[in-house]
């Protein structure tokens, strides 16, 4: 088959929200990758879990600029570059350790038809290596104003969260030098007295904290005084996930991870 009609073939095989995110990038992904995103959007809209996002970032991309389109709305609420994070093709953005990348005019509160709502969220990061540790400061991979996600300052291999709440809790997950803050971590708050930490699709803690408030942002590496230098592959944020997309979603990313090989 001649490669412009095989290339319009699978074009057309594309997943119409696919076609949208991939004509806002100005590099254009391989043949090969489209197939491999696109096959991303469908396992979250087969699931239920693309209808629930607000935000979704890719940072593990072929270009800087694609790396930073919001997925769910990709003219809208792409991530500004502050200082100077530094990105990898195919790995993702690392922080600089002392500026966030910011979701550009994103605000669940205030937004027409958001998914996220005070106690119905769920957020989340792949992050492909852990932020630094010193000891003294808090390392914020993930920020909404009342949602954190974050190395704890005291702990060396503990995982220090909040969701729509003002009350951290911090989970051990053991390890040596933070080596399993590695991978895919999210939080959900499925009511206004539970919220709950996840990894690799699975709980590892949950508690009764009441919720405060919704956030009115998406950082990621950090904010004020609290930057991490983490390299994160992937973001999201929207209404809360089942138990069993919970599953899904890790499954998908883990397929993304490596179909791109971040």
């Amino acid at each position: 088959m001649h490669p412009t009609v095989r290339n319009l073939v699978l074009f057309g095989q594309l997943d119409a929200s696919s076609e949208l995110l991939f004509g806002l990038m100005q590099v254009q992904p391989s043949p090969a990758r489209k197939t491999v995103l696109d096959t991303f959007v469908k396992t979250l809209k087969s699931a239920g879990i693309w209808q629930k996002l607000d935000l979704l970032y890719v940072l593990a991309a072929h270009d800087a600029q694609a790396a930073r389109l919001n997925w769910i709305a990709p003219s809208q609420f792409a991530l500004a570059v502050a200082g100077s994070p530094v990105f990898t093709a195919d790995q993702g953005y690392a922080g600089d350790g002392s500026n966030a990348m910011a979701a550009t005019g994103y605000n669940p509160v205030t937004l027409s038809g958001g998914r996220q709502t005070q106690n119905s969220a769920t957020i989340g990061i792949f992050t492909r290596t852990a932020a630094s540790y010193n000891g003294s400061t808090s390392r914020i991979d993930l920020f909404t104003g009342v949602s954190r996600m974050a190395r704890r300052n005291s702990s060396e291999n503990d995982y220090s969260w909040r969701m729509n709440d003002g009350t951290s809790a911090n989970t051990a997950l053991g390890g040596a030098s933070g080596a399993n803050q590695v991978g895919h971590f999210s939080l959900r708050r499925t009511a206004a007295d539970e919220r709950s930490l996840w990894r690799s699709g699975s709980q590892l803690a949950t508690n009764a904290q009441a919720s405060t408030a919704l956030g009115t942002g998406f950082n990621l590496f950090g904010t004020t005084s609290n930057f991490s230098d983490a390299q994160i592959s992937v973001g999201y944020a929207g209404s809360a996930f089942d138990d069993t997309q919970m599953g899904t979603m890790n499954t998908a990313i883990a397929s993304l991870k490596t179909g791109i090989g971040f």
